[in-house]
């Protein structure tokens, strides 16, 4: 092994690393970089620059280094909620199991690496990496005894470590769910395979099925009309083309130029508020007419259990009718937080040091100051930098557990194929039960935790319908829950909103409601009247 050029290569990249931490805590400093590094802060409230010029903005501190160092969980959860605490968890657990085999695989397996074959060694300085690999082990040795009990070391912390980690987690989702605010997503389901036939439409089935088979909690349902928001525009476009072509029109003439502009005025057509033909076109943009309706719908309930089972039924004999499940937040889901490349990556370093923590020891303290610097860097981010727009309270923990057994239990199939290849059949055999005791802890953490990252308990949901009750929370909020859902985004006062859009409600809009401020019969509409044809 080279000594010096690792040494000068660790040089290097420790230089880098602290020219870079200098250069951010300087620039953190400057007023003007207050929106990329307080983005938090910087969105929530504004930032006032009353500190005066100096050189201290130019002298590279470690505060921020303490400052993410000493915050707590409690802090981080005000910051960026129930996600960026479960992921910090991640970095917490690498951090101490990679410890606990760093100074198990250095003490014990490291040496026997070394001294695993009888031969001279050489200065320390030109050995291979080779000795210092279990490749240098003889074949057959009593040595690799201490490779079986490292891996078990490791194994049964990991398994300690996981427990107490899943436990931890699923009580603050629990919490979460339980002190969350009332939302409309909790009292919806999506409802799917619904039946059409010919004499009534898909929202009269789904009104007819859950009045009738849930007459107490039913309030209302939203059918879904529009695929997507290109489509939309393309019927908005072909809704006015149908409106303004077979309209009869009159034509005045404004010879009186105007000075203002220049040239004379625009020609513009006068429509006839009580024209027959004009009024059978406008009843015929319908939204139940004119959309197509989709066999699905939005169906809300009075609470939160109600919701729940109903979601969870079987609603018919017929397996693909009525397929229901739970709807989430009525919201665009914009992850500012980077989970979905930044837990990959922390998976995917845990696999390397559990496939290479008996095999080859000396990546684990690489390991360990990037679990080190992950730590602090994430921390920071978190507290100043991210700011959550959506919360899953932790519902990726389980794919992590999940993914974490999995690396362990590769690590421990590749122990059992090493030694049998280092002819030690009896470390193989008790590696076996090791594997097969990784299977049965995985699977008493599925049956006990991991239920309550799929559906919530009846019993916290029941606790909050009591305690909305109690707090009189009810009233107005069922009007709500119909608009979150709204897939129309403006819906014109002098065309009516059918009861297939929207069921329940004193608000529900008539035919024969008109807008107080809609031309009365016999006004005149001036619309501008255009040289070249609408194109569609």
């Amino acid at each position: 092994m080279d000594i010096g050029g690792l040494i000068t290569s660790a040089g290097i990249n420790i230089s880098i690393c602290v020219v870079l931490s200098s250069l951010y805590s300087v620039l953190r400093k400057q007023p003007s970089n207050a929106g990329v590094y307080f983005t938090r802060r910087f969105i929530s409230e504004p930032i006032q620059h009353d500190d005066p010029f100096g050189l201290h903005r130019f002298v590279p501190s470690a505060g921020w280094l303490m400052r993410a160092w000493q915050a707590t969980d409690e802090e981080l959860l005000e910051a960026c909620g129930v996600d960026a605490v479960v992921f910090m968890r991640i970095v917490v657990f690498s951090l101490r199991i990679f410890i606990i085999a760093t100074v198990v695989c250095i003490s014990i397996v490291l040496p026997v690496n070394y001294y695993g074959r009888d031969i001279e060694h050489k200065s320390f300085r030109v050995e291979p990496y080779d000795v210092f690999t279990i490749g240098n082990v003889e074949e057959g040795s009593k040595m690799l005894w201490a490779h079986c009990f490292a891996l078990y070391v490791i194994s049964f912390s990991a398994f300690v470590l996981l427990y107490l980690e899943y436990k931890s987690i699923t009580k603050m989702r629990l919490a979460h769910i339980t002190g969350s605010h009332r939302n409309p997503s909790h009292f919806t389901i999506l409802v799917r395979g619904v039946p059409c036939s010919q004499d009534e439409s898909y929202s009269k089935s789904v009104e007819n099925f859950f009045s009738t088979y849930y007459p107490d909690t039913y309030v209302a349902h939203q059918m879904i009309y529009r695929p997507s928001t290109v489509h939309k525009l393309k019927k908005d476009v072909k809704k006015m083309y149908l409106m303004l072509r077979p309209t009869e029109t009159e034509y005045v003439r404004i010879d009186k130029p105007c000075y203002l502009c220049g040239g004379t005025a625009h020609t513009f057509k006068v429509i006839h508020k009580d024209n027959s033909r004009s009024q059978t076109r406008i009843d015929d943009l319908h939204p139940t007419q004119i959309e197509k309706e989709c066999p699905a719908a939005f169906v809300f309930f009075k609470n939160r259990y109600a919701a729940v089972i109903a979601a969870q039924v079987l609603q018919s004999w017929n397996p693909i009718k009525f397929i229901l499940r739970s709807k989430e937040e009525p919201t665009n889901i914009a992850l500012n937080f980077p989970h979905h490349t930044e837990i990959p990556r922390m998976l995917l370093f845990g696999l390397l040091g559990f496939t290479f923590a008996i095999l080859a020891p000396l990546i684990l303290p690489f390991l360990l100051i990037y679990f080190a610097l992950a730590f602090l860097v994430y921390r920071n981010q978190i507290l100043h930098v991210y700011v959550t727009k959506y919360e899953s309270a932790g519902l990726f923990w389980p794919v992590v557990h999940n993914t974490t057994i999995f690396s362990l239990m590769l690590t421990q199939v590749i122990a059992v194929a090493v030694f049998a290849l280092k002819e030690a059949p009896i470390a193989s055999g008790f590696t076996i039960p090791l594997v097969v005791f990784s299977l049965l802890f995985n699977e008493y953490c599925r049956k006990r935790f991991s239920q309550v990252f799929k559906r919530s308990p009846a019993q916290v949901l029941i606790e909050m319908d009591r305690r909305d009750e109690q707090m009189g929370r009810e009233e107005g909020f069922y009007n709500q829950l119909r608009s979150a859902y709204c897939q129309l985004a403006y819906i014109t006062k002098d065309l009516t909103i059918s009861e297939d859009f929207s069921r329940a409600g004193p608000n529900r809009h008539r035919k024969d409601d008109e807008d107080e401020n809609s031309p009365k019969s016999g006004q005149f509409l001036l619309i501008p009247s255009f040289q070249d044809p609408l194109v569609i």
